[in-house]
This record gives C-alpha cells, sequence and structure tokens, in this order.
C-alpha cells in the first residue's frame, strides 16, 4: 500500500479561514469524513493528546489555545497529567494524536493500537518520529480505521521552544489512504 500524497498545512495562529475549509469540504465529496465535517461547523470535535512530553505537551498548548476543540490530554507518567486538573475523559474522541517515543517499531505499533480500541477515534494523527512503515501497519491492525502520519520537526530545547517550533515550521501530513490525508489536513486547518 503507498501512502497518499502529502498536505501542508501551517499551523499559525490566525483568524479562522472559512474558504480553507469549504475548500476541504469540497475536497471531501463523497467521503465518509464529509458530514462529520460539514456538523463541525455548528460543533467542536473532541481531540486527545496521548503523550504529554517534549512534543505532546506542546501539541496540547496549542490545540487548546485555538479554541476550536475540546481537548484532553493522556500520559502513563502522571504527574504529566497535574496540569488538567480532574479531566473525565470520554469514551471515544473524535481525532487522537499519538506522541509517544519510538524505540521498538512492532511495541509503537501494538500501544497506538491499543489507544485506538480504547478511544476509538474516528482519526489517529502519529506525530513521532518513526521508521518506514509504521502507520500502515497500524492501519492494518486496526481495520479500516483512519491513520496519518504528521511528523513535527523542531529542536527539542524546552516547551516553550517547541510549542514555537511546531508554529514556526510547515505542518505535513500522509495518510494510509486519501480519506486519511484529507482527514487529517482538515484537522490542521482548523487551528487557524
Amino acid at each position: 500500500m503507498t501512502p497518499s500524497p502529502v498536505f501542508g498545512c501551517d499551523m499559525l495562529p490566525r483568524r479562522f479561514s472559512i474558504q480553507l475549509q469549504v475548500r476541504s469540504l469540497n475536497s471531501l465529496v463523497g467521503s465518509t469524513f464529509e458530514s462529520h465535517l460539514r456538523l463541525n461547523l455548528l460543533t467542536k470535535e473532541t481531540v486527545l493528546v496521548v503523550g504529554l512530553g517534549e512534543v505532546g505537551r506542546p501539541m496540547f498548548e496549542l490545540l487548546e489555545e485555538s479554541g476550536k476543540f475540546d481537548i484532553y490530554g493522556y500520559d502513563l507518567e502522571k504527574e504529566k497529567m497535574d496540569f488538567l486538573k480532574d479531566q473525565q475523559l470520554p469514551s471515544k474522541m473524535d481525532i487522537m494524536h499519538i506522541c509517544l517515543p519510538c524505540t521498538n517499531q512492532k511495541k509503537f505499533v501494538n500501544t497506538t493500537v491499543g489507544y485506538i480500541r480504547k478511544f476509538s477515534p474516528r482519526l489517529t494523527i502519529v506525530n513521532s518520529t518513526v521508521p518506514p512503515e509504521t502507520t500502515i501497519n497500524i492501519s492494518k491492525k486496526c481495520d479500516g480505521c483512519l491513520v496519518a502520519y504528521s511528523p513535527i520537526r523542531g529542536v527539542h530545547k524546552s516547551l516553550d521552544h517547541m510549542k514555537w517550533e511546531i508554529k514556526r515550521w510547515t505542518k505535513f501530513v500522509g495518510g494510509t489512504n486519501a480519506e486519511a490525508s484529507e482527514a487529517a489536513h482538515a484537522h490542521f486547518g482548523e487551528q487557524h
């Protein structure tokens, strides 16, 4: 399976662009994600960031600051979740960002698939640096789920610096199929 084309969409904060939303909807005609995007013009998506370390915490903060999502965070290290103040995780998410270190591809794939089964997101975006075919392996194991890859670029100096780096660089996305690519592109477009 060959990944879909890559789309660029920067994450610089600016006013919401109706034009971008309409263009995204027009390109999704006939997809199952289209009806969800039309509904989201009036409602907020639930977004979960899994892994609240050097990449996940800045990603969480940027998504939260956009004001366009109901944002949740999750980390196995409870002290990394202290800033969340008694959040109650919904059992189902619209979008899930994976921001975990990948030292072993098989373990990373199995861990990610476990989170997909637990939270049932419509779209999972892997923001971690991973070996080739990792997102394809995740997609195969979760039977039809939408999975996209969107690596974070930047220097890991501090949380504030990483937040600045995420805003600075163009955000590239590539899905395991066209629908996953379009859904990830639309999601990052909503942050404007």
